[in-house]
């Protein structure tokens, strides 16, 4: 898995097989220190599907 660390933004490359098409697919993730409360999650438009 490729990995890339650039300006307190870590990002992971890999590949998703869907249906026999290859989907290349990028991951970014910032790491925070200890004690740091997570950010709040956003109300969810009752109109939305769930993907699961």
């Amino acid at each position: 898995m490729a990995h890339l660390t650039r300006d307190g933004l870590e990002a992971f490359g890999f590949g998703l097989t869907v249906d026999g098409c290859v989907v290349p697919l990028i991951a970014r993730i910032r790491r925070v220190g200890q004690g740091v409360q997570p950010a709040r999650v956003p109300v969810r438009d009752p109109r939305q599907l769930c993907l699961f």
